[in-house]
C-alpha cells in the first residue's frame, strides 16, 4: 500500500511541476495590431516628461575629427518635443553639418509625430513577420518594415524587434531613405530601447553616416536621466484590439 500512495504522490508531484502551455503563435496581423494598440496605449499614458541626450560623432576620412553635443528635451501633451541644445564642442564641420541637421530632423518629425501619431503603423510600412518567439532566442517577435513609397515622412526601412509580453519596441536596425543633410550620403542605425516603468524609451542609437565628400562618420546618442513627470497606467491589450 505504501508503495501504491508513493507511486500516486509522484505522478501528482509530476502533473503540479510541469511548465504551463506556451503562449499561441500570433499571426503577423495579430502582431502588428498588438504593436500598434500597445505603442498608442503608451502615448496616451505618458503626459510629460523631460530627459537628456548625449550626441558624440566620430569623423575617419582625410584626417580625423570629433565634435559633441548635449540636448535636453521635455514633452507635454499634445506635444511636439522641444529640443534644447544645451552644449556643443569639438569640430564646427561637423556640428553644423551633421550633428545640427539631425537634431533639425528629429524636431520636424517629432512636429509630424504629435500632429499624425506613432510613425510606426500600416499606413506607413508594409509588415512582414520574420520570427516568433519559439525560433527567436531573444524571445520575442520580429518584423520587417518596409516604407510606402507614397508617405512624405522621414520613415526607416529595417528591421523590428518586439516583447513578446507587452509589444514593446526593443530595437530598429535599418536605414534611412533619406538623408537628413546634403553632406550625409547615407545613413544606417541600430537603436535599442529600456524599459522605464510601464514605457518602452529610447536607450541608445549608432548611426553610421557616409559623407558625401571623403570618409564616414559615426554618431552615437544616448538617452538618459528621463524623468516622467505625468503618467497614468497603461494596461493589457484586450481582444478588441486596443488598450484600456
Amino acid at each position: 500500500m505504501g508503495v501504491a500512495v508513493s507511486a500516486g504522490a509522484l505522478v501528482l508531484v509530476q502533473a503540479t511541476t510541469q511548465p504551463p502551455n506556451p503562449a499561441p503563435l500570433l499571426s503577423k496581423h495579430e502582431v502588428v495590431a498588438r504593436m500598434v494598440a500597445m505603442n498608442a496605449a503608451r502615448t496616451r499614458a505618458l503626459h510629460a516628461f523631460s530627459a537628456w541626450r548625449s550626441y558624440h560623432v566620430q569623423y575617419d576620412g582625410i584626417g580625423d575629427a570629433s565634435a559633441a553635443m548635449t540636448v535636453r528635451v521635455e514633452f507635454h501633451q499634445p506635444g511636439p518635443k522641444i529640443f534644447t541644445i544645451v552644449s556643443e564642442s569639438g569640430s564646427a564641420m561637423l556640428r553644423h553639418h551633421v550633428l545640427e541637421p539631425l537634431v533639425k530632423a528629429e524636431i520636424r518629425d517629432a512636429v509630424i509625430t504629435s500632429s499624425q501619431g506613432s510613425a510606426i503603423v500600416p499606413a506607413n510600412y508594409e509588415f512582414h513577420l520574420l520570427a516568433t518567439p519559439a525560433d527567436n532566442p531573444g524571445g520575442g517577435y520580429v518584423l520587417e518594415a518596409t516604407p510606402h513609397a507614397d508617405r512624405n515622412r522621414f520613415l526607416f526601412r529595417g528591421t523590428i524587434w518586439l516583447s513578446a509580453n507587452d509589444f514593446g519596441i526593443k530595437r530598429i536596425k535599418g536605414k534611412l531613405p533619406r538623408s537628413p543633410s546634403f553632406w550625409v550620403k547615407s545613413a544606417t542605425f541600430d537603436y535599442h530601447s529600456q524599459k522605464v516603468g510601464d514605457f518602452w524609451l529610447p536607450a541608445s542609437n549608432q548611426t553610421l553616416a557616409h559623407l558625401r565628400f571623403f570618409g564616414h562618420a559615426t554618431l552615437d546618442i544616448c538617452f538618459h536621466d528621463f524623468v516622467l513627470t505625468s503618467i497614468s497606467p497603461v494596461g493589457p491589450y484586450t481582444s478588441s484590439g486596443e488598450s484600456p
